[in-house]
């Protein structure tokens, strides 16, 4: 088990929704990885799970939360977009792919989960970072508030 990152705070997660609550907390978890293949792609690739758990605050006091699967070039399009975003924002830098590893590799996919659990973690800790649509998207986070709105 991995140790379970708690950051961000602020408005809610979706534009929207602002009014949803008066305060959110936002943990994200990588709980492991699943081998999986897709169609007719002859290579199997990992699947990372993330849990990600929104605490409420406000009028919709609680706590939501949901899994997230996503592929390490899933990962690799969040740095390139908030690179692309943030400019002037040093991000932290990102778990590098090893040549000529296999990408099922158990020793690779452990080294992995603990490297996209530190990155995700300094992401989180970077304040218009951790509000940005990118990050919220690959999150999964507008969707969830949707749901949460409707919920209640």
């Amino acid at each position: 088990q991995h140790k379970v990152w708690r950051g961000a705070t602020g408005p809610p997660p979706s534009q929207g929704t602002r009014d949803m609550c008066d305060a959110w907390q936002l943990s994200v978890q990588v709980t492991g990885a699943s081998r999986q293949s897709q169609g007719a792609l002859p290579r199997p690739f990992m699947a990372y799970a993330l849990l990600v758990e929104v605490k409420l605050g406000g009028q919709y006091a609680g706590c939501v939360q949901f899994a997230v699967s996503r592929r390490f070039s899933r990962f690799v399009e969040l740095h390139r977009q908030l690179s692309k975003d943030f400019p002037g924002i040093t991000l932290p830098p990102f778990p590098t792919s090893q040549p000529f590893q296999s990408s099922v590799d158990p020793s690779v996919v452990g080294v992995r989960i603990v490297m996209l659990q530190k990155y995700l973690a300094a992401l989180m800790s970077t304040p218009s970072v951790c509000h940005s649509e990118a990050l919220y998207s690959f999150l999964e986070l507008n969707a969830a508030a949707q749901i949460i709105v409707s919920a209640v």
